[in-house]
């Protein structure tokens, strides 16, 4: 696949239906942001983008593996949303860093409108071929004209709220605290992530959660306690506790929409901060 280098990053070149697009991962690579930033803005001011002219959603597994996408672990995505040149700059208004206006430009300038080859621009035969480039002219301006005031009216970028992360929740807890996260499957989601697993060899009885080696002390921390029982050995169970990194690292996976949500979540991303309960 073709390729341009934009700073010291390398972007393939993908055009779709004669005209060169982007995708959300592409933007976040070349703009050296952290995963799901474009989806982010995406999600935030979807009513902005107009489908068909800004992005193009495609949902045809032929047409995904033609553009050559495919799943991180394997697969064909079920659906792709393309971004024109239009889109794009829409997806990038809120990025303000010096990188981000040289990215813009080189992106602009290099990747959605190549140099053409050098050729002799074509002189109309006649008049109704010279009156017919003259109002593809005029449609086009008119074209970026509507595309400069679109994008004049995306509100200001708001600065995102980011929750202090002192640790010393357990992971539901914390869950509870993220509007839309479905907290009852927050263990079972982080068992998949291979921090924790269930050490209970009953299946039958409830979980019993212990913390991977590998996470133990850095994302988690796993704080014993006994339960009694007349007559028996006191029970040992064990309170996952995150610590300050883990919990940093699950309000990442919320922004990136990682975290097992709600079915009515409001797509709103916000911590809300009250009496946690405990719970075990």
């Amino acid at each position: 696949m073709k390729t341009i280098t934009v700073n010291t990053t390398q972007v393939p070149v993908v055009e779709y239906q004669g005209q060169r697009i982007v995708t959300m991962a592409m933007v976040d690579q070349v703009h050296q942001r952290p995963e799901g930033t474009a989806r982010r803005t995406f999600n935030e001011h979807r009513d902005k983008f107009r489908s068909g002219e800004d992005f193009i959603e495609l949902d045809q597994a032929d047409e995904i593996r033609a553009l050559g996408f495919t799943r991180p672990q394997g697969g064909t995505p079920s659906k792709v949303l393309l971004f024109t040149q239009v889109g794009y700059l829409m997806l990038v208004k809120p990025f303000t860093d010096a990188l981000a206006w040289d990215v813009q430009r080189k992106l602009v300038t290099e990747y959605f409108r190549p140099a053409p080859a050098a050729t002799h621009a074509a002189i109309p035969a006649n008049y109704v071929e010279a009156l017919e480039a003259h109002l593809a002219a005029v449609k086009e301006n008119e074209r970026l004209t509507l595309a400069n005031s679109t994008l004049a009216q995306l509100p200001a970028p708001i600065a995102r709220f980011e929750p202090a992360f002192n640790g010393g929740l357990t992971p539901t807890q914390y869950a509870r605290t993220l509007n839309g996260v479905n907290s009852q499957k927050i263990n079972w989601h982080l068992s998949k992530k291979r921090w924790i697993y269930d050490a209970e060899k009953d299946q039958h009885r409830a979980p019993s959660w212990r913390v991977y080696s590998e996470a133990r002390d850095k994302l988690l921390a796993e704080d014993a306690f006994n339960i009694s029982r007349p007559g028996k050995t006191p029970l040992v169970r064990y309170k996952l506790v995150l610590m300050p990194k883990g919990e940093k690292r699950l309000w990442e996976m919320y922004l990136a929409e990682e975290l097992p949500m709600k079915d009515g979540w409001d797509g709103e991303f916000r911590c809300t901060l009250h009496q946690v309960e405990e719970s075990v």
